[in-house]
Protein backbone atom coordinates (compact mmCIF):
# COMPACT_ATOMS: atom_id res chain seq x y z
CA UNK A 1 0.00 0.00 0.00
CA UNK A 2 2.71 2.30 1.24
CA UNK A 3 4.24 1.90 -2.64
CA UNK A 4 0.57 3.04 -3.88
CA UNK A 5 0.79 5.98 -1.41
CA UNK A 6 3.99 7.18 -2.82
CA UNK A 7 3.38 7.03 -6.32
CA UNK A 8 0.15 9.18 -5.64
CA UNK A 9 1.88 11.47 -3.46
CA UNK A 10 4.66 11.98 -6.23
CA UNK A 11 1.98 12.49 -8.90
CA UNK A 12 -0.05 15.13 -7.31
CA UNK A 13 3.12 17.07 -6.41
CA UNK A 14 4.32 17.31 -10.05
CA UNK A 15 0.71 17.67 -11.26
CA UNK A 16 1.53 21.57 -12.05
CA UNK A 17 5.37 20.98 -13.58
CA UNK A 18 5.79 23.45 -15.87
CA UNK A 19 3.52 25.83 -14.73
CA UNK A 20 4.31 29.10 -12.79
CA UNK A 21 1.49 29.29 -10.25
CA UNK A 22 1.86 28.09 -6.91
CA UNK A 23 2.18 24.40 -6.47
CA UNK A 24 -0.30 22.03 -4.48
CA UNK A 25 2.71 20.86 -2.37
CA UNK A 26 3.56 24.17 -1.04
CA UNK A 27 -0.05 24.97 -1.05
CA UNK A 28 -0.82 21.85 1.44
CA UNK A 29 2.17 21.47 3.15
CA UNK A 30 3.93 24.33 3.23
CA UNK A 31 0.72 27.36 4.30
CA UNK A 32 0.59 28.98 1.36
CA UNK A 33 -3.43 28.33 0.93
CA UNK A 34 -3.25 32.28 0.27
CA UNK A 35 -2.03 31.23 -3.13
CA UNK A 36 -5.04 29.13 -4.38
CA UNK A 37 -6.28 30.79 -7.74
CA UNK A 38 -9.42 29.93 -10.10
CA UNK A 39 -6.72 27.64 -12.16
CA UNK A 40 -4.67 25.60 -9.53
CA UNK A 41 -8.05 24.98 -7.79
CA UNK A 42 -9.32 21.92 -8.91
CA UNK A 43 -5.74 20.78 -8.33
CA UNK A 44 -6.06 21.03 -5.00
CA UNK A 45 -9.42 19.44 -4.91
CA UNK A 46 -7.87 16.39 -6.28
CA UNK A 47 -4.72 16.58 -3.98
CA UNK A 48 -7.63 16.37 -1.21
CA UNK A 49 -9.26 13.07 -2.66
CA UNK A 50 -6.24 11.59 -3.09
CA UNK A 51 -5.36 12.16 0.81
CA UNK A 52 -8.41 10.79 1.85
CA UNK A 53 -7.53 7.92 -0.16
CA UNK A 54 -4.07 7.36 1.75
CA UNK A 55 -6.11 7.34 4.80
CA UNK A 56 -8.68 5.29 4.09
CA UNK A 57 -6.89 2.39 2.17
CA UNK A 58 -5.96 -0.31 4.14
CA UNK A 59 -3.36 -2.74 3.79
CA UNK A 60 -3.37 -6.46 2.79
CA UNK A 61 -0.36 -7.37 4.89
CA UNK A 62 0.64 -7.12 8.43
CA UNK A 63 3.74 -6.03 10.19
CA UNK A 64 5.76 -8.35 12.36
CA UNK A 65 6.58 -7.83 16.05
CA UNK A 66 10.13 -8.33 17.13
CA UNK A 67 11.91 -5.82 18.70
CA UNK A 68 11.49 -5.32 22.41
CA UNK A 69 10.26 -1.99 22.82
CA UNK A 70 12.12 -1.35 26.07
CA UNK A 71 15.64 -1.21 23.53
CA UNK A 72 14.47 2.16 22.46
CA UNK A 73 14.60 3.56 26.13
CA UNK A 74 18.33 2.80 26.45
CA UNK A 75 21.07 5.59 25.47
CA UNK A 76 24.56 3.86 25.10
CA UNK A 77 26.71 6.87 25.20
CA UNK A 78 24.64 8.40 28.54
CA UNK A 79 28.22 8.37 30.50
CA UNK A 80 30.03 10.30 27.13
CA UNK A 81 26.91 13.18 26.63
CA UNK A 82 29.40 15.97 28.52
CA UNK A 83 32.21 14.87 26.44
CA UNK A 84 30.15 14.98 23.00
CA UNK A 85 28.49 18.08 24.31
CA UNK A 86 31.74 19.25 24.95
CA UNK A 87 33.77 18.66 21.79
CA UNK A 88 30.91 19.73 19.63
CA UNK A 89 30.87 23.39 21.16
CA UNK A 90 34.82 23.39 20.95
CA UNK A 91 34.87 22.04 16.96
CA UNK A 92 31.99 24.83 15.95
CA UNK A 93 32.92 26.46 12.70
CA UNK A 94 31.47 29.57 10.72
CA UNK A 95 31.24 29.78 7.11
CA UNK A 96 28.95 32.28 5.15
CA UNK A 97 27.96 32.51 1.54
CA UNK A 98 25.88 35.04 0.23
CA UNK A 99 22.54 33.02 0.60
CA UNK A 100 23.50 30.47 2.99
CA UNK A 101 24.98 29.95 7.01
CA UNK A 102 26.82 27.34 7.65
CA UNK A 103 27.33 25.67 10.80
CA UNK A 104 29.66 22.72 10.87
CA UNK A 105 31.39 20.87 14.16
CA UNK A 106 32.31 17.05 15.11
CA UNK A 107 32.68 15.10 17.95
CA UNK A 108 33.95 11.53 18.84
CA UNK A 109 32.74 8.42 20.70
CA UNK A 110 32.95 5.15 21.65
CA UNK A 111 32.95 2.25 18.89
CA UNK A 112 29.77 0.56 20.76
CA UNK A 113 26.91 1.40 18.85
CA UNK A 114 25.69 2.50 15.92
CA UNK A 115 25.53 6.59 15.41
CA UNK A 116 22.44 8.39 14.78
CA UNK A 117 23.55 12.11 13.67
CA UNK A 118 19.80 12.57 14.42
CA UNK A 119 20.08 12.77 18.16
CA UNK A 120 23.05 15.23 18.41
CA UNK A 121 21.28 18.61 17.48
CA UNK A 122 23.31 22.35 16.72
CA UNK A 123 20.27 25.08 16.98
CA UNK A 124 19.97 28.67 16.62
CA UNK A 125 17.93 30.47 19.40
CA UNK A 126 18.47 34.04 18.64
CA UNK A 127 20.69 35.83 16.00
CA UNK A 128 21.48 39.71 14.56
CA UNK A 129 20.87 38.58 10.91
CA UNK A 130 17.88 37.49 9.15
CA UNK A 131 17.52 33.37 8.34
CA UNK A 132 14.22 32.38 6.93
CA UNK A 133 12.03 30.41 8.90
CA UNK A 134 12.29 27.08 6.76
CA UNK A 135 14.34 24.00 8.78
CA UNK A 136 18.02 24.18 8.37
CA UNK A 137 19.24 21.87 6.03
CA UNK A 138 21.30 19.08 7.44
CA UNK A 139 23.78 16.63 6.21
CA UNK A 140 22.22 13.06 8.57
CA UNK A 141 22.46 9.50 8.73
CA UNK A 142 23.34 6.66 10.49
CA UNK A 143 27.02 5.67 11.45
CA UNK A 144 27.80 2.26 11.86
CA UNK A 145 31.22 1.23 12.06
CA UNK A 146 30.99 -1.54 15.42
CA UNK A 147 31.49 -4.58 12.95
CA UNK A 148 35.20 -2.79 13.55
CA UNK A 149 36.27 -4.08 16.81
CA UNK A 150 39.95 -2.81 15.76
CA UNK A 151 38.76 0.97 15.84
CA UNK A 152 38.10 2.47 19.45
CA UNK A 153 36.60 5.84 18.60
CA UNK A 154 33.94 7.06 15.83
CA UNK A 155 34.49 10.05 14.67
CA UNK A 156 30.93 11.79 13.00
CA UNK A 157 30.65 15.16 11.29
CA UNK A 158 27.41 17.87 11.60
CA UNK A 159 26.59 20.00 8.83
CA UNK A 160 23.70 22.39 9.11
CA UNK A 161 22.78 24.86 6.25
CA UNK A 162 20.33 27.79 7.20
CA UNK A 163 18.91 30.07 4.10
CA UNK A 164 19.23 34.10 4.73
CA UNK A 165 17.11 36.29 4.26
CA UNK A 166 19.53 39.40 3.24
CA UNK A 167 23.24 39.58 2.90
CA UNK A 168 25.26 39.37 6.33
CA UNK A 169 28.09 42.10 6.79
CA UNK A 170 29.61 43.46 9.65
CA UNK A 171 29.40 41.24 12.70
CA UNK A 172 27.91 38.15 13.19
CA UNK A 173 26.65 36.92 16.73
CA UNK A 174 24.43 33.74 17.02
CA UNK A 175 22.91 32.31 20.44
CA UNK A 176 23.32 28.31 19.96
CA UNK A 177 21.61 25.49 21.84
CA UNK A 178 23.38 22.01 21.60
CA UNK A 179 21.22 19.25 22.44
CA UNK A 180 22.41 15.36 22.72
CA UNK A 181 19.82 12.70 23.31
CA UNK A 182 20.04 11.54 26.59
CA UNK A 183 16.60 9.11 27.28
CA UNK A 184 13.18 9.02 26.24
CA UNK A 185 9.60 9.51 27.97
CA UNK A 186 6.97 7.33 26.76
CA UNK A 187 3.48 6.11 26.22
CA UNK A 188 1.48 3.21 24.80
CA UNK A 189 -2.21 4.64 23.35
CA UNK A 190 -5.24 3.02 21.63
CA UNK A 191 -8.29 4.11 20.33
CA UNK A 192 -9.64 5.02 24.30
CA UNK A 193 -6.82 7.92 24.36
CA UNK A 194 -8.72 9.84 21.69
CA UNK A 195 -9.06 13.23 22.32
CA UNK A 196 -6.42 12.68 25.96
CA UNK A 197 -3.72 15.61 26.29
CA UNK A 198 -0.67 13.49 27.22
CA UNK A 199 1.20 16.44 29.18
CA UNK A 200 3.93 14.33 29.58
CA UNK A 201 4.77 13.92 25.77
CA UNK A 202 4.72 18.07 25.90
CA UNK A 203 0.82 18.15 25.76
CA UNK A 204 0.26 15.88 22.69
CA UNK A 205 -3.02 15.23 21.58
CA UNK A 206 -4.65 12.19 19.80
CA UNK A 207 -7.29 13.07 17.38
CA UNK A 208 -7.72 9.39 16.05
CA UNK A 209 -5.94 6.26 15.41
CA UNK A 210 -7.44 4.17 12.72
CA UNK A 211 -6.33 0.94 11.52
CA UNK A 212 -3.77 2.30 9.45
CA UNK A 213 -2.85 5.63 10.69
CA UNK A 214 -2.79 7.66 13.36
CA UNK A 215 -3.52 11.72 14.04
CA UNK A 216 -1.67 14.01 16.48
CA UNK A 217 -2.29 17.23 17.46
CA UNK A 218 0.30 19.73 18.86
CA UNK A 219 3.10 17.42 17.92
CA UNK A 220 7.02 18.27 17.66
CA UNK A 221 9.83 16.53 15.91
CA UNK A 222 11.12 15.07 18.84
CA UNK A 223 8.76 12.02 19.08
CA UNK A 224 8.74 8.60 17.00
CA UNK A 225 5.68 6.25 17.23
CA UNK A 226 5.89 2.59 16.54
CA UNK A 227 3.17 0.19 16.36
CA UNK A 228 2.57 -1.83 19.03
CA UNK A 229 1.57 -5.46 20.57
CA UNK A 230 2.74 -7.53 23.32
CA UNK A 231 5.68 -5.68 24.59
CA UNK A 232 6.73 -5.40 21.56
CA UNK A 233 7.05 -3.00 18.12
CA UNK A 234 6.72 -3.68 14.78
CA UNK A 235 9.41 -3.74 12.29
CA UNK A 236 7.90 -1.30 9.87
CA UNK A 237 9.62 -1.25 6.78
CA UNK A 238 8.13 1.97 5.44
CA UNK A 239 5.98 4.93 6.98
CA UNK A 240 4.40 7.77 5.96
CA UNK A 241 3.89 11.28 7.80
CA UNK A 242 2.62 14.61 6.39
CA UNK A 243 0.77 17.56 7.93
CA UNK A 244 -2.85 18.08 6.95
CA UNK A 245 -4.88 21.60 7.56
CA UNK A 246 -7.56 20.67 10.42
CA UNK A 247 -10.70 21.64 8.60
CA UNK A 248 -9.97 18.69 5.94
CA UNK A 249 -8.93 16.08 8.04
CA UNK A 250 -12.31 16.42 10.26
CA UNK A 251 -14.09 16.46 7.06
CA UNK A 252 -12.41 13.17 5.46
CA UNK A 253 -12.63 11.84 9.03
CA UNK A 254 -16.63 12.24 9.59
CA UNK A 255 -17.56 11.65 5.77
CA UNK A 256 -17.06 7.65 4.94
CA UNK A 257 -16.48 8.47 1.31
CA UNK A 258 -15.58 12.25 -0.15
CA UNK A 259 -17.39 13.34 -3.87
CA UNK A 260 -15.81 16.24 -5.18
CA UNK A 261 -18.72 18.13 -5.65
CA UNK A 262 -19.48 17.90 -1.81
CA UNK A 263 -15.90 18.73 -1.32
CA UNK A 264 -16.24 21.82 -3.33
CA UNK A 265 -19.50 23.12 -1.88
CA UNK A 266 -18.33 22.79 1.73
CA UNK A 267 -14.59 24.41 1.19
CA UNK A 268 -15.17 26.83 -2.31
CA UNK A 269 -12.06 28.66 -2.76
CA UNK A 270 -12.77 31.78 -0.50
CA UNK A 271 -12.37 29.30 2.89
CA UNK A 272 -9.54 27.48 1.53
CA UNK A 273 -7.99 30.65 0.94
CA UNK A 274 -8.29 31.11 4.87
CA UNK A 275 -7.63 27.66 6.17
CA UNK A 276 -4.07 27.59 6.92
CA UNK A 277 -5.04 29.92 9.60
CA UNK A 278 -6.88 27.37 11.84
CA UNK A 279 -3.55 24.82 11.95
CA UNK A 280 -2.70 21.62 11.15
CA UNK A 281 -2.59 17.89 12.27
CA UNK A 282 0.38 15.59 11.78
CA UNK A 283 -0.84 12.23 9.91
CA UNK A 284 1.46 9.24 10.52
CA UNK A 285 0.43 5.96 8.12
CA UNK A 286 2.12 2.94 9.02
CA UNK A 287 2.45 -0.19 6.70
CA UNK A 288 -0.54 -1.98 8.72
CA UNK A 289 -3.87 -3.10 9.08
CA UNK A 290 -4.95 -3.76 12.07
CA UNK A 291 -3.57 -0.89 14.00
CA UNK A 292 -4.71 -1.18 17.71
CA UNK A 293 -1.88 0.58 19.69
CA UNK A 294 0.89 2.81 18.95
CA UNK A 295 3.85 3.25 20.82
CA UNK A 296 5.00 7.35 20.82
CA UNK A 297 8.24 7.85 22.35
CA UNK A 298 9.64 11.32 23.33
CA UNK A 299 13.26 12.29 23.34
CA UNK A 300 14.34 14.34 25.99
CA UNK A 301 18.15 15.96 25.39
CA UNK A 302 21.38 16.98 27.66
CA UNK A 303 21.78 20.55 25.97
CA UNK A 304 24.83 23.59 25.78
CA UNK A 305 24.24 26.82 25.25
CA UNK A 306 26.76 28.70 23.73
CA UNK A 307 27.06 32.37 21.83
CA UNK A 308 29.78 32.29 18.71
CA UNK A 309 30.92 35.51 17.40
CA UNK A 310 32.86 36.41 14.36
CA UNK A 311 33.31 39.08 11.91
CA UNK A 312 33.02 39.11 8.55
CA UNK A 313 34.38 41.35 5.84
CA UNK A 314 32.67 42.40 2.26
Amino acid sequence: MLRKITFILISIITIQKGFAQTSVFEIMFNGKTNEITNKNLNDVYLFITQVDQMVKTENNSENEYVENFKNLLINKRTNELINILNEINENLKIETTENELILTSKFSASNSSSIDLNNYLIQIENSNIKIEKTPSFNTIGVFDYSSDKSMKKIISDLNYKFALEEKIEGNLKLDLRIRAFEKCDYKIVSKKDILKELKSLGNIKIINLSRNHIVLDNSNNDIKLFPYKNEKIANVKSTMKFSIYKPIYEYLNSNKKVVLEDLRKEFPIERLKKINTKGTYQVVIFNENSLEDVLILKKEYKELKTTIEQKLYD
